[in-house]
Formats: structure tokens, sequence, C-alpha cells
């Protein structure tokens, strides 16, 4: 049997269930036996095989190229005992490329989302016969609640040439620019502009290299760019001319019963969190007051 956390989600949730390694919020309350569980990485991110799989003849390999020569090494040493087609077998490929999809543990940005699930709970219920919030039709209200009763962090994280760059900063000090390593001498700085991100580090460190994280942000964060802008990207900033109510929120929002998570949730979550005055979720509202699914053909 193996055990390959950082290849796959399935081993990954065992590796978090089970290795004394894995971060204490992974806990659970059942009370399960903990192994030291290495997180080890047998592949690097172009696919060549790493000096941790173990053989040096396959060190710098394609890992689809290693398939091969891995089973004449098991052949070899007496542990193969038979190789017969697995129909059964569910294998992952790219809808573009055709490629073989194979998971990689990497780092990543994740929003806490908590606390913003807890607040659009609060909101949808309307508060001595007030506000609140209205579905059409009525069932949709136990799917919006199973779906922000059952929420996790939110990857915001991804790895394409197109869209919003997340406003991180990697500042890294000029002896260690050689170094391609998570772990090298450096710390990351949230800033909306380099210009901002330099005037955030340490004065010691304001001649350190600041380069911007490549990844993009999640084609769904995009559902907050209204609620945003309508509540002034930082919060209650409402323009000269309009007030905060007159620009937010919206009367309805009519879209598919599909997307009421992938979208309206994180609409709601997000409109509702930043037009509140502190950016603190407090005096928040919905970015709309009616939620009108359509059906769909």
């Amino acid at each position: 049997m193996k055990i390959t956390p950082a290849h796959d989600v399935n081993d990954y949730a065992f590796w978090k269930r089970h290795s004394t390694s894995a971060p204490q919020s992974s806990a659970t309350s059942l009370n399960l036996k903990k192994e030291d569980i290495p997180l080890v990485l047998v592949f690097d991110n172009s696919g060549k095989m790493l000096p941790s799989c173990g053989k040096k003849e396959l060190v710098g390999v394609d890992r689809l190229e290693a398939r091969e020569p891995t089973i004449a090494l098991l052949r070899q040493n007496g542990s193969l005992e038979s190789r017969v087609p697995n129909p059964g077998m569910r294998v992952g490929y790219c809808s573009r490329g055709g490629g073989v999809i194979e998971s990689v543990i990497q780092p990543q940005w994740y929003l806490a989302t908590e606390k913003l699930a807890k607040l659009v709970m609060t909101l949808t219920e309307p508060e001595n016969g007030e506000g609140g919030l209205v579905f059409t039709p009525a069932s949709s209200k136990d799917e919006w609640y199973r779906w922000l009763e059952g929420m996790k962090d939110w990857c915001l994280s991804r790895q394409i040439w197109w869209g919003h760059r997340i406003p991180a900063y990697r500042a890294i000090a000029p002896d260690s620019l050689k170094v391609d390593d998570e772990q090298a001498d450096s710390l990351w700085v949230i800033a909306s502009h380099e210009g901002e991100a330099r005037s955030k580090l340490p004065l010691d460190k304001r001649n350190w290299v600041l380069i911007q994280d490549e990844d993009v942000l999640d084609t769904w964060f995009s559902s907050g760019l209204l609620p945003l802008s309508t509540a002034g990207w930082k919060g209650l900033e409402p323009s000269k001319e309009l007030s905060i109510d007159d620009q937010y929120p919206l009367t309805f929002i009519e879209s598919g019963g599909d997307i009421l998570f992938f979208w309206l949730i994180r609409m709601a979550m997000l409109g509702s969190w930043f037009s509140s005055p502190d950016c603190s979720g407090k005096g928040g509202k919905l970015p709309f007051k009616e939620i009108i699914l359509h059906p769909l053909v």
C-alpha cells in the first residue's frame, strides 16, 4: 500500500487525519492514531522525477517516461506479480491539451470563509419582520443554507496567464535571489501596487527585491467586482454625488441555480463583508434583496 499525500487528494486527506506533522487545525474530534507520515514531492513542477523518488536512474526523467523503467525495476527485483488492464481506473485528462492530470501539492492563497458565511446566514433571515433575503423559487433557500453551513476556506490561487493578479509581493533579500525555494530568505507583503508594498517593508528591508506573485485570482472571485466597486473597494467610501444607499444594494439578482454557490454566495460574502464601515462585517449589507433563479434548459 502506498501513501503519497503530496500527489493524491485522498491520500492528502488521510495525511491530515493521521500525520503528526499535519496542522493542528486539521485534527478531528475522533481519537485517531497518529504517525509521522512525511509530505514528500517525488516530481517537480515540470514533471521531472526528484531524488526523493529513491532511484538515481530515474532522477530528472519525466514522470510519464519513468513508468516503463519503473516496471522494469520491479521486474528485476522480483516485486512484479502481474500487469493487467484495470477498466475501473479513473485517470483525469486535460480537456484542452489532452495531458494526464496529476495532483501535486503547491503553496496557495486562501480566503478564510467561516466569518463571512456566518454573516451571510445572519443577514439572510429577516429581523423584526424587515430585511432578509427573498428566494424565487422559495425552495432554493434550503440549498443556500446547505452550501453556507458546509463552507470550506476558499482557494483563490489559479496558475493561469489571464485574470486579476493576486496583490501579493514577495520581498527577497538580494543575496537570496538565486535560491528558488519558498523557504529562502523572504517575506510576503499584501498591497495594491509595488510602491505600497515597499512602504510596508521594515526600514532595513526597503532595498529588497519585490516580485509580485504570478498567480491570478479564482474566476469566481470576480463575483465581488460589483459589490466591491459600489461599496468603494476598501469599504464604505460613497461618491460625492451618491450615498452608499443609492449605489448598494441591488434590488434583485437573476441567475441560474447551477451557480448559486459558485457566484451568488461568494458575491454575498464579499459584498456583505466589505460594505461594512470598518470592513469587519458589522453593519454590512447583502448585495441584493432578492434572488430569482431561472430554469435551465
